[in-house]
């Protein structure tokens, strides 16, 4: 889950709600963004995406060798 921290559509503690009912594998909040972040920092959303796909891939090949 990402979410923007100046988020005033659903604020923080929204997030923080979705997170605890959701339990997401991960969670990022990024600073200086709104409701959008694939659109307001998307260089950092894209980082954090090609971050979560490696590990993602990493854990799946290490589960295979098993």
């Amino acid at each position: 889950m990402i979410w923007g921290r100046d988020n005033f559509i659903l604020p923080l503690s929204a997030g923080e709600e979705f997170c605890r009912r959701l339990n997401p594998n991960r969670a990022e909040i990024i600073d200086g963004c709104g409701h959008l972040p694939m659109r307001e920092k998307y260089q950092e959303v894209n980082r954090l995406m090609d971050s979560f796909i490696e590990e993602t891939h990493k854990s799946e090949s290490a589960a295979a060798t098993v």
